[in-house]
């Protein structure tokens, strides 16, 4: 049974309506996601799913191939990127900017003599940083961010954590060395989950960011109902053609 606040569901769907979207049904998130980057087996042996978003972190577990806890975690991509800006003194894009093309989770794999420049507030004064400084940054929220998934997985009463390990996905799981640092501090496998490979996806899609909005579109197909009420495990194949169209334009809109 998944409760939900009513008036938040109403807004979200009176949003989708004003947007000229109908809304078929409601999927909790992490459920969505798994059916995009998870495997049956990971389900079955059990398995710690991270979407890893701009202001939050969805943390869930999953056990004998069902979804056995769930819980958010308050940091996401927009903490890493307002603690560069407050370490650095520069306004919010220029550190997200900073971030993705800088960035990695690990300053020691960074060379001490690379440089890189950010403008101050009103790009009235440029000022030149050590671009492992700048990732120490990142590392210091990073190792926060793991540690209390580990502790998220001991308040969910588990002794150890999953066999099938944990799996990282959503947009700001994509920062170099963020699987590498995870490896370290988790003890068990660990990979960044992306987008099961489909002959509908294009490859454009086959990214973390994406991971959510995909598995809404698996979890329908697979769970699609055809005349008579006979369930379609393979709804998908019936509006295949359409997807890969739809996903197709997405795919130009997104990488215009």
């Amino acid at each position: 049974i998944i409760t939900a606040d009513s008036s938040s569901v109403d807004n979200l769907i009176e949003a989708l309506q004003k947007s000229g979207v109908r809304c078929k049904g409601m999927v909790i998130e992490p459920l969505a996601s798994a059916e995009a980057v998870l495997s049956q087996d990971e389900r079955s042996v059990g398995v710690v799913l991270v979407d890893i978003g701009g202001g939050t972190s969805d943390v869930s577990i999953f056990l004998d191939g069902s979804i056995w806890h769930t819980n958010v975690i308050p940091v996401g991509g927009f903490q890493v990127t307002r603690d560069i800006s407050i370490a650095f003194t520069t306004f919010s894009l220029a550190a997200e900017e900073a971030k993705l093309n800088y960035g990695h989770a690990i300053p020691k794999s960074i060379d001490a003599r690379e440089q890189i420049t950010l403008p101050g507030f009103a790009n009235e004064q440029f000022s030149q940083i050590s671009r492992q400084e700048l990732c120490a940054v990142i590392n210091d929220r990073v190792d926060e961010l793991l540690n209390m998934i580990l502790n998220e997985v001991d308040k969910a009463g588990l002794k150890n954590v999953p066999a099938g390990g944990l799996v990282l996905t959503g947009g700001s799981s994509k920062l170099p060395g963020l699987r590498e640092m995870a490896s370290d501090i988790w003890p068990g496998p660990v990979r960044i989950g992306m987008p099961a490979a489909s002959s509908w996806v294009p490859h454009g899609l086959e990214d973390p960011a994406f991971a959510t909005v995909l598995g809404l579109i698996f979890w329908d197909a697979r769970h699609s109902y055809v005349a008579g009420n006979t369930y379609a495990g393979s709804g998908i194949a019936k509006y295949s053609f359409m997807l890969k169209h739809w996903l197709s334009n997405l795919t130009n809109k997104v990488h215009a």
